[in-house]
């Protein structure tokens, strides 16, 4: 990286620190973390190497995947039809058609707006392309289609009972970490569910206020939520704090389908080195949402322990590039120290 690239980075670097965290912490930046991962990261119960800085997030994982790779992710109808088109569409809630500025554009047996509710009660509106939850909806009535804009239509999606009973008014999603590693065979390296919240809101992301728990990689089993509802602070959780209902040590159904779709569809985009996939368990079992690979928040699962004390995870990021050779020796010396 050349100098005036580096500078530019730094700069760019301290911008996002400063929209996100209220003060500044030097001695975080230097290491490479935003101010806010000081209460953020569980750095009293791991050694902070272990974590994966935001200048590596932020800088080098951008450029794990080539940008073409990325592109199928990026729009929300093109990732739906090419599952369409492998036969993997029935792990979708449902592509019904599009509507651009009012303009209808049908990908069903639904001719018209109209016809959507006469099987429907009530339809998942997205944008074709965004991220973070903005722009979506549900709605239950021709009416409230946007007149401007472009949305993707899809059946609303049904969770499982475990789900439901937890937080009845998200859908609930599974982030589910996917690479590729060297021989090319795809692996799952970690994994968070998130819930919604707060009351009414169909929206389950993290930054939205949603909550967000750890999965044992093997059990299925969670661990107890944890939600960020302001500058330098996480509270965790064991129950749900709008329903009540039980967190820690929830057994997710159909675990292991969860785990098994997450590859299929990792083999399936086969370029992509790194993707996280947004799935969700329904009374039948996995169904997915959609894919993301340009940075794909690796905070989900950190906020929770570091991603790299996963060893084929590391060793895949020091082979991409992200990782330099003393940083996978300062990490080595960490997990030695540790053992002992």
């Amino acid at each position: 990286m050349g100098i005036r690239q580096k500078y530019r980075n730094v700069r760019r670097f301290l911008e996002m620190d400063r929209r996100q965290s209220p003060e500044r912490d030097l001695g975080m930046l230097k290491q490479g973390f935003f101010s806010k991962r000081r209460q953020f990261y569980p750095f009293d119960q791991y050694d902070k190497s272990l974590f994966l800085t935001d200048w590596e997030i932020e800088f080098g994982f951008p450029l794990i995947n080539s940008p073409s790779s990325q592109e199928p992710l990026k729009n929300k109808v093109f990732f739906n039809l090419m599952l369409r088109q492998a036969g993997l569409d029935n792990y979708t809630p449902g592509l019904l058609g599009t509507i651009d500025n009012g303009r209808f554009c049908s990908f069903s047996s639904y001719r018209t707006p109209a016809e959507l509710f006469d099987d429907n009660r009530s339809l998942f509106l997205k944008p074709i392309s965004g991220a973070g939850g903005l722009g979506c909806c549900v709605i239950e009535r021709h009416a409230d289609i946007p007149k401007e804009g472009s949305y993707l239509i899809e059946r609303q999606a049904t969770a499982h009972d475990y789900a439901r009973q937890i937080f009845p008014d998200s859908i609930n999603t599974i982030r589910v970490f996917t690479i590729k590693d060297s021989a090319g065979k795809t692996q799952v390296v970690g994994a968070a569910h998130r819930f919604g919240g707060r009351s009414n809101s169909p929206i389950d992301n993290f930054s939205k206020g949603g909550i967000s728990c750890g999965i044992d990689l093997d059990s299925g089993k969670l661990g107890r939520g944890v939600s960020n509802p302001g500058f330098y602070q996480t509270i965790f959780h064991d129950h749900h704090p709008v329903s009540n209902a039980m967190l820690t040590g929830v057994t997710i159904p159909y675990w292991e389908s969860v785990k098994s779709l997450a590859l299929k569809l990792a083999d399936h985009f086969y370029s992509l080195n790194y993707a996280g996939w947004d799935i969700y368990v329904s009374p039948t079992g996995a169904m997915v949402i959609e894919g993301n690979a340009h940075i794909a928040n690796p905070n989900l699962i950190q906020v929770h322990k570091p991603l790299l004390i996963s060893e084929a995870f590391r060793e895949r990021l020091h082979q991409w590039r992200v990782l330099s050779d003393s940083r996978i020796q300062q990490i080595e010396r960490a997990l030695s120290l540790e053992a002992k």
